[in-house]
Parts: structure tokens; C-alpha cells; sequence
């Protein structure tokens, strides 16, 4: 079996982390387009000479098995078909649009299409398309070099077997996909921690927990025992009579409010916006370099990771049936 060549368009935080997840495998060969070549010291490409090269000549070859390409004018058969196209660009529809239409002037319709749109319709992109069986959601989470879950999306004329490749050629580059058989506003991802965070605020707009409280519940409770079991698999271990006793009751007093948390919106607007402002949730003058930070933030979700890729679990429950 051959090498098979993935290609990246765009070289922002998704895709230069897209980019690093799929480069995990010493099968995969990697075309990036990127017309803004300062983006690709994303991915430690740094070599003046090379940036050069690519403004000068269109492309350029970094190595063996990442190839930098300017835009979609180029001769391709100097380079190979791509299996699968992943579309990293900005979230603006006028631009994928765009993007779209000229992926199917250059590329058959056997060539994937997969859009990392977070916040875009990705029903209305594949209506777009002349062959939309070849299109298909590939919603990466952020650090997307690091978070191993990707949610895989079929829209309405997906073909089943464009979806099948998808998930292995994720499945390939160490990542764990899941299958939204429809499109869902937010994903699953999104709404499970917007619900959460909702919850949250509701219950700080009171004065009823602290931010410090709030973060120790996540990580000594939620987070480790999430890590073993995962949402409802741990609910079959404590019994779903319990549960089902506990719903029941706790649905009457949930925050159900339909706007941004004021807790929230009141940060934004004095500009207390994290590690990135100095202030947050929490003080951080004079904690160092936010790169470094955020650095020790993702080689410890990277440990952590390492753990949960532990195959040895005493536990092999089988799948039900919905």
C-alpha cells in the first residue's frame, strides 16, 4: 500500500494543527495551500529560502513529505491526487464558497471533501457542491494536534463509504472520531460544554460558587472520572433507576435562559479575556509568557492522553442498539 497524500487548505491554529495530527502517521504525505506564506512558521517552516521559493515558484518542497502549494492554480500531476481535502479557512462563507467551486474544477468527484467549519452550515456548503456525495463534516477541537476527538459529520447525500474513509484515514493519524449522522448546530461537543458552562454562570450570577470552586469540581470530580468512563457508561455502572430518580428531579431548577451568561458578557466587555488580556476568571500578571503557559497547559493534556490510550480497560461493555 502506497503513501496516501492529504491536503490542508489553510495554515491558521485548526489547520496548522490538523496538519501536525495527520504528519503523526509516516504514511501520510501532506499538501498545504496557503496563500499567506508567513502562516506556515505554524508549522516550524521558517527557512527564509523556502518562503521565498514558494512566492517565487507557486510551491515549494519542504521535505520528503510535506509539499507547501500557494493556491490551486498549480499543476498537480507534479504532485499527486490527494485522497481527502480538509478545508481549514477562516469562518466565512463567501470564501468557502469560493474555495469549493474551484476544488471541483481541479479534483474528480473520488476526491473527499471535508470542511472544519465550527459554526457554519455545513447542510447549505454541501448543497453547494455538483457531486455533494463527496462532502462530509471534519469538526476538529482546539488544540487539533493534541484533542484526539474529531466529530465526523454525513450530511444528506454523504456517500456512507466517503464517511467509512474518513474514519480511518482519523483513525490512522491517532485520532478517535465520532459520527454525527446529521448535522447538529454546535456538534456534540459544543452544546454538551455550552450546556455546562450555562449552568455554570447561572449559578456564579448568584454569588452561589466561586470560580476556584467551579474548576475544582471539573478537575477533581468531572474530569477524572469522565477520563474512565466517559458520560453514560458511567451511569450504567451506578444504575439508571438512580439516575432516572435524580433527572427527574434536577430538570426543575436547571438554568434554561436563552442568552449569554452576564458573568460572561461582563468580562468581554471591560476586556478581561483570559491569559491572553492578563485577566480572566483569574489573575495572570505575572505569570510569564502566556506561550509558555499555554505550552505546560498542552504537554500535560499530551500525559494525560498517553494514559487514557491505554487498551488494558477491565471493562468491555458492548454497544446497545437505539
Amino acid at each position: 500500500m502506497g503513501d496516501t497524500i492529504i491536503m490542508v487548505i489553510g495554515c491558521g491554529t485548526m489547520g496548522s494543527g490538523i496538519i501536525t495530527s495527520f504528519l503523526s502517521n509516516p504514511r501520510h504525505k501532506l499538501l498545504i495551500v496557503e496563500n499567506n506564506v508567513s502562516m506556515l512558521q505554524k508549522i516550524s517552516i521558517t527557512d527564509p529560502t523556502l518562503l521565498q521559493t514558494i512566492q517565487k515558484n507557486g510551491h515549494v518542497q519542504i521535505n520528503d513529505r510535506i509539499t507547501a502549494i500557494k493556491d490551486l492554480s498549480q499543476d498537480f500531476s507534479k504532485f499527486g491526487k490527494p485522497r481527502v481535502i480538509v478545508e481549514a479557512l477562516p469562518e466565512r462563507m463567501d470564501l468557502k464558497k469560493e474555495l469549493y467551486k474551484r476544488i471541483e474544477e481541479v479534483f474528480p468527484q473520488d476526491v473527499i471533501v471535508g470542511s472544519n467549519t465550527s459554526t457554519l452550515p455545513l447542510q447549505q456548503m454541501a448543497d453547494w457542491f455538483k457531486y455533494p456525495e463527496r462532502f462530509v463534516g471534519m469538526h476538529y477541537n482546539h488544540p487539533a494536534h493534541i484533542v484526539p476527538i474529531v466529530e465526523v459529520v454525513k450530511l444528506a447525500r454523504t456517500d456512507p463509504n466517503v464517511v467509512s474513509q474518513v474514519i480511518q484515514l482519523l483513525e490512522q493519524s491517532g485520532k478517535v472520531p465520532v459520527l454525527l449522522k446529521k448535522p447538529i448546530d454546535g456538534f456534540i461537543t459544543n452544546r454538551l460544554q455550552h450546556a455546562l458552562y450555562r449552568e455554570i454562570y447561572a449559578l456564579m450570577e448568584d454569588d452561589s460558587i466561586s470560580a476556584e470552586d467551579v474548576d475544582k469540581v471539573g478537575k477533581y470530580m468531572f474530569g477524572p472520572r469522565m477520563s474512565v468512563t466517559g458520560l453514560l457508561l458511567q451511569k450504567d455502572c451506578s444504575g439508571l433507576d438512580t439516575h432516572t430518580f435524580a433527572q427527574r428531579e434536577m430538570v426543575k431548577v436547571l438554568a434554561n435562559n436563552r442568552i449569554c451568561g452576564s458573568v460572561l458578557e461582563n468580562k468581554f466587555k471591560t476586556k478581561e479575556l483570559g491569559l491572553k488580556s492578563g485577566k480572566g476568571f483569574y489573575d495572570w500578571n505575572g505569570t510569564g509568557d502566556p506561550n509558555q503557559v499555554q505550552n505546560e497547559v498542552n504537554n500535560r493534556l499530551i500525559k494525560l492522553y498517553d494514559f487514557l490510550n491505554d487498551k488494558n480497560i477491565p471493562y468491555h461493555p458492548q454497544q446497545s442498539k437505539l
